[in-house]
């Protein structure tokens, strides 16, 4: 086990101490197997401050509230935190996540090597560099620097030396420091999330063989009233669409009816639905039993602006875009339109799949094809258009 704690180990966190009263500094540290001074040190470190409503009225600062001296150190289980005039503490763990993340790089980011050696280095390179002398040259002809090529360019671009990037003549020089145009997360629902993030997913994976399905929406316009819902198999690449209403429920009805037909007809070739952290997938859980109590599957959510984790999906937009371009409403776009284009998608070729389409591969893996449950159809070779 890692030195760190991990997501899934924050989300049992959050859930624990927003769910559980029984909670406690020691039944933590029995269940992630940590020290409860771990526990202790997450909590207090990677709590933030929403603020002080009473703060906005007058000036000062309030007292804090005693009971944020005891277990469990936040406001997330306290009935008032949203009303309450002195200043709120809320552990969330993907933003506990994301401020351990920046910790740990700041922490690696300083110089390795003493002030001393720092200064030396200073004093034979940057006059060089300045006089536009490339970095492999200096490297190469001086060989009392020890360090490499890349921890130089490093060090010049976090200003340890007196040259800077200006100096290197091939170093791209952007004329105003880059932004973030992240907008600020909503708050995750967190009982979803237990037992049902990435990393328990790949646990999932190494425990049998398994096949998953990806789920996405592509949105066309902000005010369309529906979107694309795409499902994706990475084995063999084949995606189909539903045009659906921007919410869960219209989500969930879909994706519940696929599941049924294929658990009836004993073609429910897949074992686990992978989606991002939208809230429009937050009641994908309740589709894992049926009315019966049956367990068909498992649900897993990847991690918050990971996209990567369901990437061939992701990939498998671009191909989606060659027809219908961003921006582009999805109001106006019937389902058939929808199933022809994935039928021809679906008809391509792939390098990555040996020269085979994804119906091909799909049938050699399942034994059945894709048409019996959904209303897709293999095209020619020479008859794919994907062009609008």
């Amino acid at each position: 086990m890692g030195k760190h704690l991990t997501t899934r180990d924050r989300v049992i966190i959050q859930y624990q101490i927003e769910f559980n009263p029984q909670a406690s500094l020691h039944s933590l540290a029995f269940d992630l197997k940590r020290c409860e001074s771990t526990i202790y040190r997450e909590i207090k470190r990677n709590a933030h401050s929403l603020g002080s409503k009473k703060a906005k009225f007058h000036r000062g600062t309030s007292l804090p509230c005693l009971k944020l001296k005891s277990f469990p150190y936040v406001c997330n289980a306290c009935h008032h935190h949203k009303r309450c005039s002195r200043e709120v503490f809320i552990y969330d763990a993907y933003v506990a996540d994301q401020i351990s993340q920046q910790l740990i790089k700041e922490s690696r980011s300083h110089p390795r090597i003493s002030l001393t050696q720092l200064h030396e280095l200073d004093q034979t390179v940057s006059e060089r560099v300045m006089n536009h002398q490339s970095l492999y040259h200096i490297l190469l002809s001086d060989s009392t620097i020890s360090i490499s090529e890349s921890t130089l360019r490093r060090y010049i671009d976090k200003q340890y030396l007196r040259c800077r990037n200006i100096d290197l003549p091939r170093t791209i020089r952007f004329p105003h420091p880059q932004t973030s145009t992240r907008v600020p997360r909503k708050r995750t629902n967190i009982e979803f999330l237990v037992h049902r993030t990435y990393q328990d997913f790949q646990d999932y994976l190494r425990s049998s063989p398994k096949v998953t399905l990806q789920i996405d929406t592509v949105i066309g316009k902000k005010t369309d009233m529906k979107c694309l819902l795409t499902c994706f198999e990475p084995l063999s690449k084949l995606q189909w669409g539903y045009i659906v209403s921007k919410n869960a429920h219209s989500i969930n009805r879909v994706l519940k009816a696929l599941i049924e037909s294929l658990h009836h007809s004993h073609h429910l070739f897949f074992d686990c639905l992978l989606s991002d952290n939208g809230s429009e997938f937050y009641s994908l859980p309740l589709l894992e039993t049926n009315q019966e109590g049956e367990k068909l599957l498992r649900i897993f959510y990847c991690d918050p602006y990971s996209s990567f984790q369901k990437g061939g999906c992701e990939r498998n937009h671009a191909l989606i875009r060659y027809v219908i371009k961003k921006g582009e409403s999805f109001d106006s776009i019937s389902q058939d339109q929808i199933n022809e284009l994935f039928s021809h998608i679906n008809s391509q070729k792939r390098k990555s799949l040996a020269g085979q389409t994804p119906f091909q591969v799909f049938f050699e893996r399942f034994h059945f094809y894709p048409s019996e449950f959904i209303p897709l159809f293999e095209l020619e070779p020479s008859k794919i258009k994907l062009k609008k």
